[in-house]
């Protein structure tokens, strides 16, 4: 048998071997994990509460209870009330009666921006 005829005979098989072979599609990328923002990272603590004190979250403003300060969070304390801020560290702030404060971040950290009142650290 010629070489051609051998290579001929070859595609034929081939040829004749893929009919009905579907298009092999590229490789799909692999899934992207979604990140699950979650609710937002608490930058304080609100605690020992006494008296009035209300928390302003997302424009609704109620009355406080123990527990996480997120950014844009602001503290108000009645002409009896008080509270104290724990920052992460350990460091604490105390809010004195008629005082209020927001909390918010920037590049260098926790800002505790005071209102008014006053606040001792």
């Amino acid at each position: 048998m010629s070489p051609v005829r051998i290579l001929a005979l070859s595609l034929l098989v081939l040829v004749a071997g893929c009919s009905g072979c579907e298009r092999e599609e590229a490789p799909k990328p692999a899934p992207v994990a979604e990140v699950d923002a979650g609710a937002p990272a608490p930058l304080a603590q609100l605690e020992g509460l006494s008296g009035d004190v209300r928390l302003e979250r997302a424009g609704k403003v109620g009355p406080a209870v123990a527990g996480p300060l997120l950014a844009g969070d602001a503290v108000e304390t009645g002409d009896q009330g008080s509270a104290v801020v724990r920052f992460p560290g350990g460091r604490t702030v105390e809010v004195g009666r008629e005082g209020r404060f927001a909390l918010g971040s920037d590049a260098t950290g926790v800002v505790m921006k005071v209102e008014r009142g006053i606040v001792l650290s």
